[in-house]
């Protein structure tokens, strides 16, 4: 009898580790359906298919946690024409101005992928391809090195370089801190606003390997 009851209880706490054990995974997927409503209508609205959104957007949730979810969205971008200065890093209260140039890129000529979900921006040769680009809410950029060397020899970084071809690094920034591992990076872009970047070892002049994405409302 004695060891009928251990074997019953051990089966008994066996079953209940493993119901234990998902319960915080389904709680988080719960509350990342509930909590990214906001995400997903963003999405939608930017022309996505809602299935490909919601997909995108739980799947973000259950992996990276409720932050990348805000509860409420972001307010939207205003656009002035009188000069003034403009932080770089997606600041929802940024004010964006026309012509500006964020690392020699100028919203207005930048290549448009604004109806692409995923975009690539390639580099090697000290050089970003393409290095100015415009997407929509909630578009997903991948940094993809064309070499071995990855970004081990151009690390990545949000920031300018200034007039006087110093760094500028932007702690604000979607693309801080520093990247300098592997080879691919994927940053999903869910603050409208200007993000200039640039290669920590060769951004300064000669080599001006820099630019910026430009995130559309």
């Amino acid at each position: 009898m004695t060891t009928r009851s251990g074997v019953t209880v051990a089966f008994a706490l066996a079953g209940a580790l493993l119901l234990a054990m998902p319960a915080s995974a389904a709680s988080l997927a719960k509350r990342c359906k509930k909590q990214c409503t906001h995400r997903i209508t963003d999405c939608v609205s930017n022309g996505t298919r809602r299935t490909k959104c919601k997909k995108q957007a739980l799947k973000d949730c259950r992996r990276n946690g409720l932050a990348v979810c805000p509860i409420t969205p972001p307010p939207t971008t205003s656009t002035v024409a009188h000069t003034g200065t403009t932080a770089p890093g997606g600041n929802p209260t940024t004010t964006t101005l026309p012509n500006q140039t964020f690392n020699g890129c100028d919203e207005t000529t930048a290549v448009d992928m604004t109806t692409a979900p995923q975009v690539t921006i390639t580099f090697k040769n000290f050089s970003y391809s393409p290095a100015c680009v415009r997407v929509a809410l909630g578009a997903e950029i991948t940094f993809s090195a064309s070499t071995a060397d990855g970004f081990e020899m151009h690390p990545l970084i949000g920031g300018l370089i200034d007039n006087n071809g110093a760094e500028v690094p932007d702690s604000n920034s979607k693309f801080f801190p520093v990247t300098n591992i592997g080879t691919i990076k994927k940053f999903v872009m869910w603050q409208p606003g200007p993000f200039p970047f640039f290669c920590q070892a060769h951004g300064p002049p000669p080599f001006n390997m820099k630019g910026a994405v430009f995130v559309e409302q």
